[in-house]
């Protein structure tokens, strides 16, 4: 997925000339065009994103409004050393992609933390995952389920309990769900239950078997989890 991505953003430089001098009155949005003027490092990340979604910039504009503001509130991480960088313009693209197709302002924030962590990590190569898979696993689960997700981190293990074979917990469904995302990892344990019958002299008993779940955060889900606290 990076190679293809790096070769297209090579095709794209080549083909708008980076030789030559960019003008910042090319995306027709003012506050990109005032941030470029000031930060003219920023120019390639912009022009690529606009080369890949530019019918976005005319719909979209209140939400790339809203990366330029996220852009100036973080200078002291986007410094010229990390824009510069061909990762930098890599991560950009895909979160620029994924922020403006974004509906929902609180996975919009989200978006904004894991862009930031990673931008933070760019030179210290210290990413186990891919941002492109942070992405993803954001469009597929629900603020509900986020919030059932942070719950688990703040309480630790989570013990389910069976009875008739039927969990005794209403969010089970959604731990599963977790489970299947890679978010959480799950350990099954069966325990005998013994009853000793008094009546008896003998060591007459009945047992059943009983199973239980613990559910608690992958590696990975340690790693998501923290774009997501507040």
């Amino acid at each position: 997925m990076r190679k293809k991505l790096r070769d297209i953003i090579l095709k794209m430089k080549k083909a708008i000339g980076f030789g030559t001098k960019v003008g910042v009155r090319n995306f027709i949005i003012p506050a990109v065009d005032t941030f470029v003027a000031q930060k003219p490092e920023f120019i390639p990340p912009w022009i690529l994103a606009k080369g890949f979604y530019g019918a976005l910039f005319d719909i979209r504009k209140e939400r790339i409004n809203e990366i330029v503001e996220f852009l100036k509130k973080n200078e002291n991480v986007f410094i010229k050393q990390i824009v510069e960088t061909k990762e930098f313009e890599e991560i950009f693209v895909v979160t620029f992609e994924n922020y403006i197709k974004q509906r929902n302002e609180k996975k919009r924030k989200i978006i904004q933390n894991i862009f930031l962590g990673f931008s933070k990590k760019i030179n210290e190569d210290h990413n186990p995952f891919e941002i492109e898979r942070m992405y993803d696993l954001l469009n597929k689960v629900s603020i509900v389920e986020l919030k059932t997700f942070k719950d688990i981190e703040k309480n630790g293990t989570v013990k389910i309990e069976y009875e008739n074979g039927e969990p005794l917990n209403d969010y089970y469904d959604t731990f599963r769900y977790l489970e299947y995302l890679g978010l959480l990892d799950r350990k099954s344990r069966r325990e005998v239950e013994t009853e000793v019958d008094a009546r008896y002299n003998s060591s007459t008993a009945t047992s059943s078997l009983d199973e239980i779940d613990f559910f608690s955060l992958s590696f990975f889900g340690e790693c998501f989890v923290e774009f997501i606290k507040e």
